[in-house]
């Protein structure tokens, strides 16, 4: 009984952290626009700072870490092999192929963040409207293909390898594992972990940013309803207790409170007609 309640805890922590942070990931191209607007200057919650050091220090610390690994572990696995000169190149070839899959996604994930937060602030503040190229889409998706490949590469060698050096022994009622792994070993399997976990930090970022891309390139109009007035605009940002549009390049902050409904005009407002 303890056991199952033990479990259960278990299961329900990892759940809520697993939920807090994919959200993170999930809404952290948006938070990064939101610190640029802020209705009360230098207010700061705890919520947000711990976030933007969260999200900050973990883009450190995976950056520091895939390189490191990259360099002294990359060829570290004991593939099984009679032949020492093919041991060595497949080994190799493993490490290259996960870091041109690194590469491919982390410069695609830096180079679409600052082109795609700078359009969104341009639509944004109405300064002028910039489609996202079908190219930057498609490079786009096809780094979150790489990056669901490096994710499943990490699971699979954290997942199946370790099975192949564990033996399982029946001892009366009780199983028994009996590892046969090094230190240097569970070390690398580690490292493999952490990879697929950056793996999948990439694309959860990838795929909120691909929905950006769209709703850039999208020709609608929203119209914000209150008791008093019909505020048009082509983007806005939601905080927790108001929504931000941009009117004449002042920044409008117009509470939840007095918001009735938000519609979607497929009639798409020039600037000069907007608000």
């Amino acid at each position: 009984m303890n056991y199952l309640r033990n479990l259960l805890l278990t299961l329900t922590t990892v759940g809520a952290v697993l939920s807090f942070y994919i959200k993170v990931c999930r809404d952290f191209f948006i938070e990064t626009i939101k610190l640029n607007y802020k209705n009360v200057p230098g207010k700061q919650s705890i919520f947000e700072i711990i976030t933007i050091w969260i999200m900050y220090s973990s883009i450190i610390i995976y950056i520091v870490w895939v390189i490191v690994f990259i360099l002294t572990k990359g060829s570290m696995m004991n593939i099984k092999s009679t032949d020492i000169i093919t041991q060595d190149r497949v080994a190799y070839l493993i490490a290259a192929i996960i870091l041109i899959l690194f590469l491919n996604s982390f410069s695609c994930l830096v180079v679409s963040f600052h082109i795609l937060r700078k359009y969104f602030i341009y639509k944004l503040e109405r300064k002028c409207i910039k489609r996202v190229s079908n190219k930057m889409r498609l490079w786009i998706r096809g780094s979150k293909i790489t990056s669901s490949l490096l994710c499943l590469i990490g699971m699979f060698v954290i997942i199946y390898y370790p099975m192949l050096q564990m033996s399982l022994l029946k001892e009366d009622r009780n199983f028994i594992f009996i590892n046969t792994l090094s230190v240097e070993e569970i070390s690398t399997f580690a490292t493999y972990g952490i990879i697929a976990f950056i793996s999948l930090t990439f694309f959860i970022i990838l795929n909120s940013m691909e929905e950006i891309a769209k709703a850039l390139n999208e020709n609608f109009t929203y119209i914000i309803l209150t008791d008093t007035e019909e505020i048009a605009c082509n983007i806005y940002l939601e905080y927790n207790e108001y929504y931000l549009v941009f009117r004449n390049g002042v920044q409008r902050y117009i509470s939840k409170s007095k918001v009735k409904e938000i519609n979607k005009s497929t009639y798409y407002y020039t600037d000069k007609i907007l608000i």
